[in-house]
């Protein structure tokens, strides 16, 4: 009698099926994994700048970054590395310009976004709550964060004005915001140095039950 060797056609598929299965379960939970990885890299990264700006303020007399304006030009704060800044606000505090990319936005020199508002002359004494105004966090950019009141009201001190999960809102290049990115959320720092994560609707007035409404 002939020994059957090899697989028959079902045997062959019923494997198939059983590796496409293990597949559909594996694959998400290790890209869960690599992006849990990459939101505890970029929560580093924002602990880090937390620290750099807590620094500053320690040598300007508790005073955030001021705004500029060149002739002609957009309100900017140089507090971050790019080609055309050859120095920036952070640079005596954060030495590596590598902790200014978010590992979960490839391409861009700049992941992160400074509260615009604290820019005009705020001093860090003039903060009534610390602990719930946000500094700087994860955005699109990397400029800063605006308020556009047709987006809503700002929260925790953080203006900004795309809808939460979105990318683009209609706004100008320069006017970002945070946007889940990680997990759906974002990482950000508050004024008193300490860093979280949350969901980008907690930045806004209809998700939030405890609303911080002080621009300071």
């Amino acid at each position: 009698m002939k020994q059957r060797s090899g697989f028959t056609l079902i045997e062959l598929l019923v494997v198939i099926a059983i590796i496409a299965i293990l597949a559909a379960i594996l694959f998400p939970v290790f890209a869960r994994a690599r992006e849990n990885a990459r939101k505890s890299s970029c929560m580093s990264n924002v602990k880090q700048l937390a620290i750099g700006v807590t620094m500053y303020l320690q040598d300007y007399d508790e005073m955030f970054f001021i705004r500029r304006q060149e002739p002609g030009g957009t309100p900017t704060i140089c507090w971050y590395p790019l080609s055309s800044q050859p120095t920036y606000l952070l640079e005596p505090y954060v030495k590596n310009a590598k902790i200014f990319q978010c590992p979960s936005l490839p391409g861009y020199a700049v992941g992160y976004g400074y509260n615009l508002c604290l820019g005009l002359a705020v001093t860090l004494s003039r903060v009534e709550e610390p602990s719930e105004l946000v500094v700087l966090g994860d955005d699109q950019f990397g400029s800063g964060w605006y308020y556009a009141p047709s987006q809503g009201t700002s929260l925790f001190g953080a203006n900004f004005c795309k809808t939460p999960g979105t990318a683009t809102a209609g706004v100008q290049w320069g006017v970002n915001a945070p946007y889940g990115r990680h997990s759906d959320g974002v990482n950000i720092a508050f004024a008193d140095g300490h860093a979280k994560w949350i969901k980008p609707e907690k930045l806004w007035n209809g998700g939030n039950d405890k609303p911080h409404y002080k621009q300071w």
